[in-house]
């Protein structure tokens, strides 16, 4: 094993550094290429509508835009390495860059994990402690939170620059990613920092803000209906359902699958090759990385379909484009005061 956190070898087989031919199908080079383009695409929109829609500049608005520039960065690094080497179906590329593909690849997919949390606390609080919410949750503490989820999730991915584990090649995903078949302490370290605290946040916070709008509805039929109130309350919690359940509908099964292939398997020390040789059928190992990696821009679909100001801001744009005036729009009464409505209506 080489010094700088990966292995190597001569043996002229798929995965090895040099030009050698792999074991591909065309099919996988079209999915990684449409998954590729619909996340660039989608996401540079998505940045355009949150930066120049003044109702997004707002705390929800700004986790948006940070997941929206992780849901980039992730295409294009996934894209720049993974569509050349399912086109071709040549591995051209040097150890450096390997490392560098599976620092950012993950690097991103952390980030985008605690992005979710950070906006799903961010409603909750919003919705439980309205009064105090604009004193508790500022635009410098809503930046600063951004920027610690930056700062500890790039800490955890230095280990194997150190000497302490390695990144590894998977040529069922055309990928990179620490190796966690070798060392289970680090996919350990990895999952309790970068996944699971994401993950519990997200559960705790639509749990507890589903309690609360229930009771709010409640309240709201008891004293009379009183205008849009109760559909408003209704849309933003069908909206982060929605986005929730996209969302566990694309991380658990990567999830799930990597904890039993490094709980399983053994790394192959003997051939030391730099690819990961677990037992998972290639079909079902490249379905749910990508899986996971298509939710970058399924984020673009929910705000598109479910949150108002994102669609207003979409429509205006799409009309300076072509060069016309879009039609009036009448505002709705949102359930939350206006400086703490969520992003999603």
């Amino acid at each position: 094993m080489s010094t700088s956190g990966i292995s190597t070898s001569s043996a002229p087989t798929c995965g090895v550094y040099g030009k050698y031919m792999c074991n591909y199908q065309p099919g996988y080079a079209v999915i990684i290429f449409l998954v590729t383009l619909f996340i660039l695409v989608g996401n540079i929109f998505n940045l355009l509508v949150l930066t120049r829609t003044r109702a997004m500049h707002n705390n929800p608005g700004y986790y948006m835009i940070n997941l929206a520039v992780t849901d980039l960065g992730l295409g294009i690094i996934c894209g720049i390495w993974a569509v050349p080497l399912s086109v071709s179906g040549l591995f051209q590329y040097t150890e450096g860059s390997m490392i560098v593909h599976g620092f950012f690849a993950q690097l991103f997919c952390a980030v985008s994990i605690c992005t979710l949390g950070g906006v799903s606390f961010d409603r909750y609080l919003a919705i439980s402690r309205p009064l105090r919410y604009p004193s508790i949750m500022t635009g410098k503490v809503c930046f600063v939170i951004i920027i610690v989820i930056w700062i500890v999730n790039v800490l955890v991915m230095v280990p194997p620059f150190c000497g302490f584990g390695s990144y590894i090649y998977s040529e069922n995903t055309f990928g990179s990613h620490f190796d966690f078949m070798a060392d289970k302490g680090l996919m350990i370290y990895s999952f309790s920092i970068q996944i699971f605290p994401g993950m519990v946040v997200v559960i705790f916070s639509y749990v507890q803000i589903f309690l609360i709008t229930r009771r709010h509805i409640r309240a709201i039929n008891i004293a009379g209906p009183r205008g849009g109130g109760k559909i408003s309350s209704n849309k933003a919690m069908k909206t982060l359902a929605i986005t929730v359940l996209v969302f566990f509908v694309c991380w658990i099964p990567f999830t799930v699958q990597q904890m039993v292939v490094a709980s399983i398997n053994h790394h192959p020390e003997i051939d030391n090759t730099p690819t990961d040789s677990d037992n998972t059928p290639r079909p079902l190992d490249f379905i749910l990385t990508w899986l996971a990696v298509s939710n970058s821009f399924m984020n673009c679909i929910i705000y598109s379909v479910t949150n108002k100001e994102y669609r207003n801001g979409a429509r205006k744009i799409l009309y300076a484009m072509a060069g016309k005036v879009p039609p009036h729009q009448h505002h709705e009464t949102s359930f939350a005061p206006s400086s703490t409505s969520s992003t999603v209506k």
